[in-house]
């Protein structure tokens, strides 16, 4: 009897934590869509989703102004893969958990990219693929109390930041078109130069992951530094560099360079 109590008080205050989360959303511009693993009712999955989402994600965010929304948490009508399409193609931010490398998690982040749409990524105690190296990060750790702290804090300086870049924020997806674009308009060189140092500033930014993360073990911490802190580069008399050797730039992701005789004869081309 007292187990059914249980259950039913809790049911109670999902229907409430929902019901209150669709009429914030109708007063709100500012909404926030949270993509992570979810899970089946009373699993581990959801138990932590849970967990994550009250103690860390929704006080950051509601702190710069945000209504957070998770997707179980809608009750508009509609097939649940639109709502989430829509959630995030039109929410203002998205706050992905990207612990646990669930497909769908990645699945939804990558049309977010597409769409160039602002987006922060939270992590718990793993790293990161390299393509995301780059993007928005917080390490957190949900055995450490002082963790949510930290990482509530870091949060909500992180999605001001990218709110502030809007439709303007680097993702993968925009790095790569715009180097296929410099490709097409017969600029290789310049397109290698900037991945080279996008690579670079990737490099750069696990290194200081893992330095951060070893000198404060299971605290928020920085993954990607602003991009004003990105190191720029200036190439004196750059070599030759052809389209094939660029190709194998991209697909290899290192850069072979024409010997001197190459370099001779294109010049002389």
């Amino acid at each position: 009897m007292a187990k059914t109590k249980q259950r039913a008080k809790r049911k109670a205050k999902k229907q409430a934590t929902k019901s209150s989360a669709t009429k914030r959303r109708k007063v709100s511009e500012k909404v926030c869509f949270v993509v992570c693993a979810i899970g089946s009712e009373g699993s581990n999955t959801r138990k932590r989703a849970d967990q994550v989402l009250e103690h860390v994600i929704r006080p950051a965010a509601e702190k710069v102004g945000y209504t957070v929304v998770r997707v179980d948490e809608d009750q508009n009508p509609g097939q649940i893969t639109v709502d989430i399409i829509r959630h995030l193609l039109e929410d203002s931010m998205v706050v992905a958990d990207l612990t646990g490398k669930n497909p769908n998690v990645y699945y939804e982040l990558a049309v977010r990219h597409c769409f160039r749409k602002p987006s922060v990524q939270i992590i718990e105690n793993e790293d990161l693929p390299f393509d995301l190296y780059s993007q928005r990060t917080i390490q957190f750790d949900m055995t450490n109390p002082d963790s949510w702290t930290a990482c509530r804090d870091k949060l909500s300086e992180y999605i001001e930041a990218a709110a502030k870049e809007g439709e303007s924020a680097n993702t993968p997806v925009s790095v790569a078109t715009t180097v296929m674009a410099e490709v097409a308009s017969g600029q290789p060189l310049e397109a290698a130069m900037e991945s080279m140092q996008r690579e670079i500033t990737a490099l750069r930014t696990q290194v200081s992951r893992q330095q951060e993360k070893t000198s404060s073990p299971g605290y928020g911490s920085l993954s990607a530094p602003k991009s004003s802190d990105s190191p720029q580069f200036t190439l004196q008399n750059p070599p030759v560099v052809s389209l094939d050797d660029y190709n194998r730039f991209l697909s290899s992701r290192t850069l072979i360079f024409p010997s001197e005789e190459d370099a001779e004869k294109a010049e002389e081309e």
